[in-house]
């Protein structure tokens, strides 16, 4: 089976699903051309069902860095998203709110206005939809993001909001997720 690499079933998200590539067409696969501009048949997905037991980082040269989010079900899916994305930013914005003991639903979403794309991940546990534990409207803060000028254009730079959650979420959960593979014993 196409992106299988020892017992784990490789998705990437793809406009708001998630996509599991295959060699050849299937009865259920879509047909899309890469950034690569490489044609590539895929099967899409609305939603993954099971626990969260692993993040994983990755970096590589041409792709960037990205972070791989394991969620078992009767096998192991591997779901790799690029750090800079956004649906990288809205999982880790909701991550804190996951009881990391119980299942979730992990679901992408994008939705087009005018001209802007808005990607996330929504997350899903004992039948309801997590909120985010850092937004404008939660008692839990992020860094401003910071204007600056690119080529004599502003644009928002977002290093530190990243940073942080990469070092106050990503990490710490990481940690946590090891912990309890471990079989240590945490107070949380």
């Amino acid at each position: 089976m196409a992106l299988e690499r020892g017992d784990s079933i490789y998705l990437s998200v793809i406009n708001g699903k998630l996509a599991k590539k295959v060699n050849t067409k299937t009865p259920t696969s879509v047909e899309r051309t890469n950034k690569n501009n490489k044609v590539v048949n895929e099967e899409l997905y609305k939603s993954l069902s099971g626990s969260l037991v692993k993040l994983e980082e990755r970096n590589h040269a041409e792709y960037g860095d990205s972070m791989r989010i394991f969620i078992k079900d009767d096998v192991m899916y591997c779901i790799e998203l690029p750090f800079d994305s956004q649906y990288a930013t809205a999982f880790l914005k909701t991550l804190p709110s996951v009881d990391l003991s119980k299942p979730i639903v992990f679901a992408p979403g994008e939705k087009k206005e005018n001209e802007k794309v808005n990607q996330s991940i929504f997350l899903k546990q004992n039948g309801e939809w997590l909120k985010r534990y850092y937004s404008k409207d939660s008692a839990h803060r992020l860094p401003e993001p910071k204007m600056k000028k690119v080529r004599g254009k502003e644009e928002w730079d977002y290093t530190e909001v990243n940073d942080f959650l990469y070092k106050e979420v990503f990490l710490v959960v990481k940690g946590k997720l090891e912990a309890i593979a471990a079989g240590d014993d945490l107070p949380f």
